[in-house]
């Protein structure tokens, strides 16, 4: 019979420092978040969790389309017909 216990890795560190009258973290990279903003909540025993907001496309399309019927000064945009340029991860 064989016993295998996982070690958990010793974490990894974040530089904090102030900015203004908040705190900031300085993420690693492997940590980075897309975007400019986060959502943040606390977990159950206190740590602070960050996490990706909704960059959801589609919501924000809809979101746009509808702001934009409601102004009827505009002039309806031609849908976009060239192909999307695939980006490199």
């Amino acid at each position: 019979m064989y016993l295998h216990v996982a070690m958990a890795k010793s974490p990894i560190r974040a530089k904090l420092f102030r900015h203004g009258g908040s705190q900031a973290a300085r993420l690693p990279r492997e940590f980075r978040l897309p975007g400019s903003e986060a959502a943040i909540s606390r977990t159950q025993n206190g740590g602070v969790l960050l996490e990706p907001l909704n960059a959801d496309f589609e919501s924000r399309r809809r979101k746009f389309i509808a702001l934009a019927g409601s102004c009827p000064d505009l002039e309806d945009v031609p849908p976009h017909a060239a192909p999307d340029i695939p980006r490199e991860p």
